[in-house]
């Protein structure tokens, strides 16, 4: 399970976003609300510890959202409209 935020883990959401291939990272989209307005990230996340690799704010930034982000995630999902 993962928080919404790792600074202030309260009201938001954490989904998955798609497989990494070899299986040790996946993608993550998490949205927070704190300060009075909603933070968005897209990271890329180890499974072994669930640390996070690397975060960007729009997922067109980080290569592995445009290659290995899941379809039905891209359609469903409310964090990148």
């Amino acid at each position: 399970m993962l928080p919404p935020s790792t600074a202030a883990p309260g009201l938001g959401y954490a989904e998955f976003a798609g497989w990494i291939p070899g299986g040790r990272q996946v993608l993550v989209a998490r949205e927070a609300h704190g300060e009075g307005r909603p933070k968005r990230s897209f990271e890329v996340v180890r499974l072994d510890t669930l640390a996070t690799d690397r975060q960007a704010s729009d997922p067109s930034v980080l290569g592995p959202f445009q290659r290995w982000q899941d379809a039905a995630w891209k359609r469903e999902t409310v964090s990148i409209r």
